[in-house]
């Protein structure tokens, strides 16, 4: 297990100031690789980060820094690790999200092939060396490997996702695995996956910025649009790092659930027929779940979140007339036509009752 390294050992003493505006040493030799790390206030990791691409076999690969408007040191490491090697690609830009920074890690890049890694996680020894060597024998359009998560609090590492060495699969000729994907079975991530760039250039697949949770899930359903083969391999890519701080930890599902309906239905030009009814059962199926199972009002009043029910009717209720192929039990609709009226009448019982609950409470 890494041990966190204090400010100190992270920043060497001998370190140029580094530069505010995009500085970015263009070369002309197309690359294996490029990984892209959008970077935001990650002082505290970011050097056990860089370190671990240290440790790659970064033979033709490019390395993209991506620092989104970052107020801490993060800026001072990332300059100082820019001088450790000569393919390494530094931009310091204004703070605009980690779809933002993604995006522009793509437009610079010259690799064939594109990986991830966020600036707070760790690329497990080997892991570009295991990428090299099955885009060498089979160049897939993407590879797919396991990952395993960590704990600020804990020295254990658990193993997250594990996938199995298959060989190149065909996805037209595998229907089950489009469904295995869509349904995160291999993680909706982008940081334990190879994309081929050429796919993502010529298709213009993007994070998009107006999502604030979930756009790696939705860029990989549009990338899976576009592929025609899959490779897996059992190696572990990346350790994700859990902490209080993690932005893909939030209180507000239902919410995003919700966002991302709207998004699959907005792009639906970007999805093979396919991709698309599989994406728009998956989010309905986890909407339903968490408002019916697990829903809080941390940022949205039921009666907010009630209109925006209302104004995102067409995703929140996909009519099976509309998809013959999808089994009708997944519409539930189909079932419960008044599902609005429910719906209210639920959440608002609810919050009668944690206010009753809480009155009893504060009575005592």
């Amino acid at each position: 297990m890494v041990q966190a390294a204090t400010i100190e050992d992270r920043i060497p003493e001998q370190m140029e100031s580094h530069h505010r505006s995009p500085s970015i040493n263009l070369m002309t030799t197309e690359y294996i690789i490029t990984i892209i790390v959008p970077i935001y206030n990650n002082e505290a990791f970011l050097q056990e980060a860089l370190n671990s691409l240290s440790e790659q076999d970064l033979d033709s690969v490019e390395i993209v820094l991506v620092n989104d408007g970052s107020t801490d040191l993060s800026p001072d490491i990332i300059e100082a690790f820019r001088h450790t090697r000569p393919h390494i690609k530094t931009l310091h830009t204004e703070n605009q999200g980690v779809s933002a920074a993604r995006n522009l890690g793509i437009h610079v890049s010259s690799g064939q092939f594109l990986c991830f890694l966020d600036g707070d996680d760790i690329m497990h020894p080997n892991s570009i060396s295991e990428f090299k060597r099955i885009i060498g024998k089979h160049s897939p359009d993407i590879i797919i490997g396991g990952a395993t998560q960590f704990s600020n609090e804990s020295n254990m590492m658990s193993q997250r996702r594990y996938t199995e060495d298959t060989g190149v699969l065909n996805i037209e000729d595998s229907s089950w695995i489009t469904r295995e994907y869509i349904h995160g079975n291999y993680d909706h991530a982008n940081w334990n996956k190879c994309y081929k760039s050429s796919i993502i250039k010529a298709n213009d697949v993007h994070f998009i910025p107006e999502l604030s949770s979930s756009e790696d899930m939705i860029f990989n359903w549009h990338f899976w649009s576009h592929a025609r083969t899959v490779q897996f391999t059992e190696y572990s890519i990346i350790a994700y790092r859990i902490h209080d701080t993690s932005v893909t930890r939030t209180s507000d599902r239902p919410y995003m659930f919700l966002s991302c309906l709207a998004v699959i239905h907005d792009t639906r030009d970007k999805l093979n027929p396919t991709t698309f009814l599989h994406a728009i059962q998956y989010m309905q199926r986890k909407l339903w779940f968490e408002i019916f199972t697990e829903f809080s009002f941390s940022k949205h009043s039921p009666s907010m979140f009630l209109r925006n029910c209302r104004r995102h009717l067409h995703v929140l209720f996909t009519l099976r007339s509309e998809y013959t192929s999808i089994n009708r039990r997944n519409f539930i609709v189909d079932k419960l036509p008044g599902l609005i009226p429910l719906l209210t009448a639920t959440l608002t019982m609810r919050v009668m009752l944690k206010k009753s609950v809480a009155g009893v409470t504060n009575q005592r």
